[in-house]
């Protein structure tokens, strides 16, 4: 059992790093002339060695590297050799490396690195211990340590002189493996000194198997995780097998007797690789026998053996795929699907299902072309005068990432007082020297919206509600998008609305407010949240339908990051009625009005910085804003839409070949020269000019000219003209 410390490095569990294990880069195993190891990163920190206090000096041992390199060559067999043993196995001296019965370790030398429990034991009327001088010596021995003892236990109505003390001590698991000595050692080396007994170790030996647990999982995991395969099934499928496996082992030994002991059912592991794999649940190890953990580690060794056997296969390149093309939850529970039916079969072929998935596949890839769903990421979603903050840009909106959950918020609120909207957290209580991270892809995207505004107005127009269902907590597109119908009522201005008055019953029919859509995009969750999927989980885990009186209902998680000028309302979140967006009537229509307002936003932009003409520029934001409107016109008047549509559709065509026409013949223009410290005083009244103009049925700029006075618009209206020439001579006289 103390043998696996050889493949960890102290220093490193010492200052709680998450990584302890050698390897053969940073982490290059180095001995000390005092027999203890390091790696080369804490060699070089500390000055004395972290475990016996002495100081380091380097050397070279080759046997003790040879034996590492060998555990690394192979460590499932290190693992079986743990698993498969029974405890009586004779351990290694740190001394001599001769193999022992019992270490010992002495308490005298390493008292400062020793938790003490000085305890009286049961009374002995024979008293055989007064007959030995050795240990009248250990009893004085340990009365010296009282002081240093956490905690002494003294019985008031017994004699102290009539009972023995005992002394008990808490180590940890890889400081005493790498101190204790066998017995000849101890005489030669601590003779006088204070040793535990074999009864005094028994109560720390349960906490050493647990330790060894975690090293011997943790040294097979750390392996497994090096090695490459060009399939992503037999990959994820190796890293769930050996999961489970840790999750097995690592509960094995948390009681003497093999038994876990959880108090609550509802206590579970999630799963580090993929959201949608099974929860393991604490109460599943009571049915769990060693032949069951066998079959898991003969499974291991085989897959681990045929990691590269399988033909040529694609499924990598599709979860690439549609982890580009946002559509995460979707590759991610058909790959779980895939792995949790195979269960223990041994297969040598890669068994993910290209047909079948072909239809999604072709949806992501039509769908990340202008990358629709996608337009909420671009936008801070905090609140200012129940408005978005806006959209961001290079400037004093940069996308930052936030601290806490790396999700993004605009450069300006993370420099305020204000909450993320993600995950809930105070950016005041952010460190100063915290140096905000900007994130380079959503600027990205920002300028590819800009850039095909058009095309992803055309879009959105056109398509299914369906296509806009997009979740910002676990930032993937979904369908089955969910609200929380208690503190959605509560939020003002609330996106739902009810035809009683007073609290909501569930027999109370559910309305769209219209009027309450624009933020609901960050409060709405998909049933694939991770909050979601383990609020299932439980729900199914109970045996009947009512927990402690109540009457089981599925929770939210929105309120854990809860924005704008509403604060939490429970702190805990809620566990009242999760709806779906669909169930509710005028779904589409709602999908629609709460995405055009981001629509409307990144045309606006992109006009503002692509059109140079002050004319031309307020003709396309004047013919935009009125698409807009006809647009929310039509979602909300039920009489004649489809009339409506195809004349809206008729002017979205006309919009768009008014803007490639403009692409095309863009000249020069003086309405948007630079302005001087001159010519800047005739900034407000030139636009004053050009907005009289607006309404006119032209679409050439009045300013329109080569750089000449002369050569000017020819206006219908006399009066017009002359105000126009002497407006633009008094401007380029200066």
């Amino acid at each position: 059992m103390f043998r696996l410390v050889s493949v960890e490095c102290y220093g490193c569990r010492y200052k709680g790093k998450p990584n302890t294990y050698y390897d053969d880069n940073t982490k290059r195993p180095v001995f000390n002339q005092c027999g203890h190891s390091l790696c080369t990163e804490c060699a070089e920190v500390f000055h004395n060695c972290p475990i016996c206090d002495k100081e380091i000096q380097t050397i070279e041992n080759f046997t003790a590297r040879s034996l590492l390199d060998d555990y690394k060559r192979d460590a499932m067999r290190i693992f079986k050799n743990w698993w498969n043993a029974t405890g009586n196995e004779r351990e290694t001296c740190t001394r001599c490396y001769e193999p022992c019965e019992n270490l010992r370790l002495c308490l005298s030398c390493y008292s400062s690195k020793l938790d003490f429990i000085v305890v009286y034991g049961e009374e002995n009327e024979q008293k055989p211990w007064m007959n030995s001088e050795m240990r009248q010596e250990r009893r004085k021995q340990i009365e010296a340590f009282r002081d240093k003892s956490l905690y002494s236990e003294t019985d008031p109505d017994a004699d102290p002189e009539e009972i023995e003390l005992k002394i008990y001590f808490h180590c940890d698991f890889s400081l005493f493996a790498n101190l204790a000595c066998c017995s000849s050692c101890i005489l030669d080396h601590h003779g006088d000194h204070l040793v535990n007994t074999r009864e005094e170790l028994e109560p720390i030996m349960d906490v050493f198997k647990q330790s060894a647990a975690k090293v011997a999982v943790g040294f097979l995991t750390d392996q497994i995780n090096q090695m490459k395969s060009s399939c992503k099934i037999k990959m994820m499928r190796l890293h769930r097998t050996c999961e489970i496996l840790s999750h097995f082992a690592n509960n094995y030994f948390r009681s003497p007797d093999g038994n876990p002991r959880v108090p609550d059912i509802h206590i579970s592991r999630r799963s580090a690789l993929n959201k949608f794999f099974k929860l393991l649940p604490w109460d599943n190890l009571d049915g769990i026998t060693r032949g069951d953990v066998d079959e898991i580690i003969e499974n291991l060794e085989y897959q681990m053996s045929n990691l590269n056997c399988s033909e040529e296969c694609h499924c990598s390149e599709i979860w690439d795929e549609m982890q580009l093309s946002f559509y995460r939850n979707q590759i991610e529970r058909e790959f779980a699907r895939v792995i949790e039916e195979l269960n223990n079969q041994k297969i040598i072929k890669c068994s993910f299902p290209e047909l079948k998935f072909q239809k999604t596949r072709g949806e992501a890839i039509q769908m990340s072309k202008l990358k629709l769903p996608l337009i909420y990421t671009v936008f801070c979603w905090n609140y200012k005068n129940e408005n978005l903050c806006g959209m961001f840009d290079n400037l004093n909106h940069k996308p930052c990432r936030c601290p806490n959950c790396k999700k993004p918020s605009c450069l300006e609120c993370l420099e305020s007082t204000k909450r993320c909207p993600f995950c809930g957290v105070l950016y005041e209580s952010i460190p100063t020297e915290y140096e905000p991270e900007i994130s380079n892809e959503t600027l990205d995207l920002v300028n590819f919206y800009k850039n095909n505004f058009l095309e992803l107005l055309i879009e959105w127009w056109h398509c299914d509600a369906s296509k806009l269902g997009f979740c910002l907590q676990c930032n993937s597109f979904s369908n089955d998008l969910e609200i929380c119908v208690f503190c959605e009522l509560d939020q003002k201005p609330s996106a739902l609305r009810t035809n009683t008055m007073g609290p909501y019953h569930r027999s109370d029919s559910l309305f769209y407010n219209f009027r309450g859509l624009k933020t609901l995009p960050i409060r709405w969750q998909c049933a694939d949240c991770n909050q979601q999927l383990i609020e299932n989980w439980v729900h199914n885990s109970c045996e009947d339908s009512v927990l402690n009186g109540v009457s089981w209902k599925r929770g939210c998680s929105h309120l854990n990051s809860r924005v704008s000028f509403c604060k939490l309302i429970r702190e805990d979140g809620c566990s009242f009625k999760v709806i779906g967006l669909k169930e509710i009537q005028k779904y589409e229509t709602a999908m629609k009005v709460s995405t055009i307002g981001l629509i409307h936003k990144i045309a606006e932009v992109a006009i503002k910085e692509q059109v140079f003409c002050e004319f031309e520029k307020m003709q396309f934001l004047k013919t935009l804003g009125m698409l807009t409107t006809r647009m929310h016109q039509c979602f909300l008047n039920s009489r004649k839409p489809h009339s409506q549509k195809m004349e809206i559709s008729n002017q979205l065509e006309q919009f768009q070949t008014k803007w490639l026409n403009y692409q095309d013949n863009q000249t020069k223009c003086d309405c948007s020269l630079n302005e001087t410290e001159n010519r800047g005083k005739y900034r407000k009244k030139r636009k004053v000019f050009l907005k009289s103009f607006k309404d006119q049925l032209t679409d050439i700029c009045p300013f329109k000219s080569c750089g000449d006075a002369g050569n000017s618009y020819n206006f219908d209206d006399e009066e017009a003209g002359e105000e126009y020439e002497i407006f633009w001579s008094q401007t380029w006289s200066l």
